[in-house]
């Protein structure tokens, strides 16, 4: 397929998912760029220009673009697009579209910078499946936790166990926190069992810190402007997690997971890997490097260090996202314990 139109019809796909996950501002958007977007720009040439797969499960090049643009209304040097972005019903007029190629072009150097990561959409709700993972680990091992998240962006969900949770009607986690999450439930309640976090570590290849203003406001960035609970709770994240930062490190998730699981280690620990919608931004190499490292490493651990490798992702056939598990020496093989959307406003619960 020629470049140019796979780039435009990778912009019209993910404004498809955006419009199906409640933004018509980002619908707007991306579709508005698919359709106007020019070479007229360094921006805009890389863009249309761009060697690797622009597809949303893919480079999800569409979200690199939209989160320059919502950093750039955000920052307010730029009245028009600070704008539409503070009224984000205004993505109808006709001016928008006009706007935003007219701020690509005027903040050019500023945007093409986003284009060089992946998204770093740090989806606080998404602890609520983690949590409740965590919560089934738990109550099979009975032991404290050693938390690890394979591109954790910001760390902001190596918190998940100080938030409190409402799932099927019953209280979780600390009810007296400041940031309380409650997705729609079906199924049964996962297992109530209490646990302790002993260590909480994550690698990314671009690490945000949470106590950089810059790094901060790029994790609010990624979010979309007419989706503001969803930036509320960013915002309380990162306010709690200054207060005691996690562990993170600038690494290839396949390099560091050979450093951290290591045969024999974690004895009187449960170790969790863990990852939430960063598994497809992985090249193929790097996967089969952690999953047969994984799988070499639990094939020796033992009821006194238990190996588990929680996540939340799609399937290959592009369904989901599940939330699955492996455990060892629960010989490993995949569990489905839930599904949710993607910004896990409801979880459907399928373990018994």
């Amino acid at each position: 397929m020629h470049t140019e139109k796979r780039v435009r019809d990778s912009f019209f796909e993910q404004a498809g998912y955006c419009e199906k996950l409640g933004s018509t501002f980002m619908r707007d958007l991306l579709s508005g760029l698919g359709e106007g977007l020019d070479k007229s720009t360094e921006t805009g040439k890389r863009v249309l220009e761009w060697s690797g797969g622009p597809e949303p499960k893919s480079d999800a090049l569409a979200l690199r673009l939209a989160g320059g643009l919502h950093a750039l209304a955000r920052s307010r040097i730029d009245d028009v697009l600070s704008g539409f972005y503070s009224a984000p019903e205004r993505s109808a007029e006709p001016g928008f579209i006009h706007s935003v190629l007219a701020a690509i072009k005027d903040h050019d150097a500023k945007l093409v910078s986003w284009l060089q990561f992946a998204p770093q959409t740090n989806e606080v709700a998404r602890a609520s499946a983690i949590f409740a993972g965590l919560s089934v680990i738990a109550d099979r091992f009975r032991m404290p936790l050693a938390l690890h998240e394979m591109g954790c962006s910001g760390g902001l969900n190596l918190q998940c166990a100080e938030f409190g949770y409402r799932f099927a009607g019953q209280q979780f986690g600390n009810p007296d926190f400041a940031l309380q999450l409650s997705p729609e439930w079906s199924g049964n309640a996962p297992p109530s069992q209490q646990f302790e976090v002993v260590s909480r570590q994550g690698c990314d290849l671009n690490p945000l810190s949470v106590s950089n203003p810059d790094h901060a406001a790029k994790l609010a960035a990624y979010l979309w402007p007419d989706q503001p609970a969803r930036i509320a709770r960013v915002e309380a994240a990162i306010e709690i997690a200054k207060a005691s930062p996690p562990e993170l490190e600038r690494s290839d998730a396949a390099d560091w997971v050979e450093r951290k699981f290591v045969a024999g280690e974690g004895d009187g620990t449960t170790r969790v890997l863990y990852d939430t919608i960063a598994w497809n931004y992985f090249p193929q190499a790097v996967k089969g490097r952690i999953s047969d490292h994984i799988e070499a490493i639990g094939a020796q651990a033992s009821g006194t260090n238990p190996l588990c490798w929680l996540t939340f992702e799609f399937d290959e056939e592009d369904s989901g996202p599940f939330l699955k598990l492996r455990a060892w020496p629960m010989n490993g093989e995949v569990e489905v314990l839930a599904s949710a959307d993607p910004h896990v406003y409801s979880i459907n619960w399928l373990l018994e």
